[in-house]
């Protein structure tokens, strides 16, 4: 049976894992720490507007394994209530509006699903190197072996570089604001080593504009706090809607701060108010990094204590600084066997552009292995056109400025533009069928391939 290797278990990893071992491929999962989903286990909120769209054409086409396990209890906890999508121009912060699961349910869910499926997973372990080769089809340098940190040698038909662009305490302490020791625990597990970079791919980076200080990266936007830390009136309306959104006082409010974060904010009212969502534990969207004097000034937070990232009002992770070039089927350039997803794949916000690029990524891991031709959706789909605007971008300075989303500008002007943006969920649901049906793509990720 060909072998395919995923290195790196956030959402894109286990997206691509899931998608190569349903293709029929035997995988095998690398992660350096000792959970699965990465920064994403700091995430519990999905589905707003443009999101579902693509979403759901990746179910359409057979691919959305892991999706299914956070969309159902126990998982989800709190359903989308709001049937309709904000309006394309409208981008205040909404409520009710997506819906939340809870983290470390989906990472366990996740983890037993992957087991159950055959998917080999290697815990607390990283890999470090890569032997490579030349193709004989003269295609590109071949990815022969991948080697972990603690001696074994993977030789597999195809590989996967799924390790975000996240981490690295140098990194973290020339771009940021030194290490606060976050969810990606390079104190504990060691830094991230991407395998496309060890096998020579060019490494880019997200580039920040003067006004933010200049140098590369983003900052992680999002901090948790222990749930006895809140007032007992914010916590209980925050565990009972899922998400609540919360004034911040103008005295604290850091414009320029929130501007480094890896999700940009997308107007005013971003600084102004903040969105605070319960998917597990008590959750920030946005705040990037504020002093715990400034937090205790914002109603609700006169107690609060960070529980992640520990240093939270010193700083947060830096991310986007490890992306590889890449063609529409996720193929590292130069490479034969070589994909990337997720944030490695370029600086995409959100789960479901890391599950999207993933399971892309992984599916077309393993088709290389059983000797067939990687496949490249068309741009009459949005997963197809979101894939090559991103790579379109990577490849400019101006387009390293930004990040992007299905559900915020520039993409989501870009759909709307193209009549892809719907207005309810029912509606968001059929048409991502019809495009899928038409571009002949329903349920080809859940073909065998041999």
């Amino acid at each position: 049976m060909p072998k395919v290797a995923v290195v790196g278990a956030g959402f894109g990893g286990v997206s691509a894992a899931a998608c190569a071992r349903n293709a029929g491929a035997e995988v095998t999962l690398i992660e350096r720490t000792d959970e699965l989903l990465g920064v994403g286990r700091n995430s519990g909120i999905f589905y707003n507007d443009g999101r579902q769209a693509g979403s759901e054409e990746l179910k359409a086409m057979g691919g959305g394994y892991i999706l299914d396990i956070i969309e159902n209890p126990p998982v989800l906890t709190h359903p989308r209530t709001d049937m309709n999508w904000n309006a394309p121009e409208d981008l205040k912060q909404q409520i009710h509006t997506q819906a939340i699961f809870h983290c470390m349910k989906a990472e366990t869910h996740i983890r037993k699903y992957l087991q159950d499926i055959g998917v080999e997973l290697i815990f607390a372990n990283k890999a470090v190197d890569v032997e490579l080769g030349r193709s004989q089809q003269a295609k590109g340098d071949v990815v022969l072996k991948v080697a972990l940190e603690k001696g074994q040698r993977l030789e597999c038909d195809a590989f996967v570089d799924t390790s975000g662009g996240a981490g690295g305490i140098q990194i973290c302490k020339q771009y940021g604001y030194g290490c606060v020791e976050c969810l990606l625990r390079c104190n504990s597990f060691g830094d991230r080593v991407s395998i496309a970079t060890k096998a020579g791919a060019p490494e880019l980076r997200k580039i920040r504009d003067s006004k933010h200080g200049g140098g590369f990266g983003g900052l992680s936007s999002a901090c948790a706090f222990h749930d006895d830390s809140i007032e007992p009136e914010l916590l209980e309306n925050v565990k009972r809607e899922g998400s609540w959104k919360v004034p911040i006082p103008e005295e604290v409010q850091q414009m320029t701060k929130i501007g480094l974060s890896t999700n940009l904010p997308y107007d005013p009212s971003h600084v102004k108010s903040m969105k605070v969502a319960y998917p597990g534990f008590f959750k920030a969207n946005g705040m990037v990094f504020m002093p715990l004097q400034d937090v205790r000034k914002i109603p609700g937070f006169k107690d609060a204590r960070y529980s992640d990232p520990l240093g939270g009002g010193v700083g947060n992770a830096v991310r986007f600084m490890s992306m590889a070039p890449r063609d529409n089927s996720m193929r590292v350039q130069g490479f034969r066997n070589l994909f990337v997803g997720g944030e490695k794949g370029g600086p995409t916000v959100g789960i479901q552009e890391c599950m999207i690029t993933g399971a892309l990524a992984g599916h077309n891991a393993a088709r290389v292995a059983f000797g067939k031709e990687p496949l490249v959706l068309p741009r009459e789909t949005i997963i197809g056109d979101f894939v090559a605007y991103v790579g379109e971008m990577m490849g400019s300075e101006k387009g390293l400025t930004e990040t992007y989303s299905m559900t915020k500008p520039p993409y989501r002007t870009r759909m709307a533009e193209r009549g892809w943006w719907s207005k309810t969920v029912p509606q968001a649901v059929e048409e991502s069928k019809r495009r899928i049906e038409a571009a002949g793509l329903t349920g080809v990720m859940a073909q065998k391939l041999g």
